[in-house]
């Protein structure tokens, strides 16, 4: 049995409403749809093949059949007398709208994701979820019961979508962990729950706030845009006893390259 790997640092950029993380001690788990990347759980989706388009109009008539007819009309007889027309019919459902069904079918998930990296310092990364640059970044200890104790899902990155087809439909595990070869430099591991179990579930079910230790928290990197009230706010959260472990560093722009450079900030 092949071992499953698991990352042994993991990170997690934020903007600057990332501090509610330590105000509440609850970390955002997003459902799908309202992830940036519209091709989240969003597989391709096979044209059926002769065999799933008689199996899938054969569910659909005996639900029919059973409710309209039960014992008094021969199964093969009404069969034979509907099947082509209702392969047909779903046929051209498929045509006409399946092979879009997945990215609608986005808002029917109950998973909901906690996005996480193995990449520790992009510049794109900050931009982009550090509300460009103004935000932090968040070193968790994988150690941690809330980690090791969790199923973690490593991203994988592709030019195709992963194929679903009818007969596997139920199997969404290869599209929730595949995205674009464009997001790569995210390095991105994945942590899901149903968002419905959570203690605090966001307007709209954007998603789910789930409580997570703070021991599980182990450094803090402030962007190097950071306002003057979000870097107090931020040192005064961290120099509470419970917070009193977690390193706290700024990020500061290379004088050479273009790379920012970590450094030891006193909480003082």
């Amino acid at each position: 049995m092949e071992r499953v790997k698991s990352p042994s640092r993991l990170f997690k950029y934020v903007g600057q409403s990332g501090i509610k993380l330590f105000e509440n001690g609850r970390i955002l788990f997003r459902r799908p749809k309202y992830l940036n990347d519209p091709f989240d759980f969003a597989p391709s989706v096979a044209e059926p093949s002769e065999e799933e388009l008689e199996q899938w109009a054969k569910e659909v008539v005996v639900g029919k059949y059973l409710v309209d007819f039960g014992p008094k009309l021969d199964w093969n007889l009404h069969w034979a007398k509907v099947g082509e027309i209702y392969k047909k019919q779903l046929r051209d459902a498929w045509n006409e709208e399946l092979h879009l069904a997945p990215i609608r079918i986005q808002d029917q998930f109950n998973a909901s994701v906690l996005c996480l990296s193995t990449n520790e310092n992009h510049l794109l990364m900050w931009a982009h979820y550090a509300d460009s640059h103004k935000g932090a970044l968040i070193e968790f200890n994988v150690e941690n019961e809330f980690f090791a104790n969790a199923k973690l899902f490593e991203v994988k990155y592709q030019n195709a979508r992963p194929v679903m087809r009818m007969s596997t439909a139920k199997d969404s595990l290869g599209a929730a962990t595949t995205k674009g070869e464009i997001w790569n430099y995210e390095e991105e591991w994945r942590m899901m729950k149903d968002y419905r179990t959570a203690p605090e579930i966001l307007p709209g079910d954007e998603g789910g706030l789930f409580a997570i230790p703070k021991e599980a928290i182990k450094r803090v990197v402030l962007g190097f845009r950071s306002t003057d009230p979000f870097i107090a706010a931020m040192k005064s959260v961290l120099s509470k006893e419970e917070y009193k472990h977690v390193n706290l560093q700024y990020a500061v722009p290379d004088h050479q390259i273009f790379a920012l450079n970590y450094q030891e900030a006193p909480l003082h």
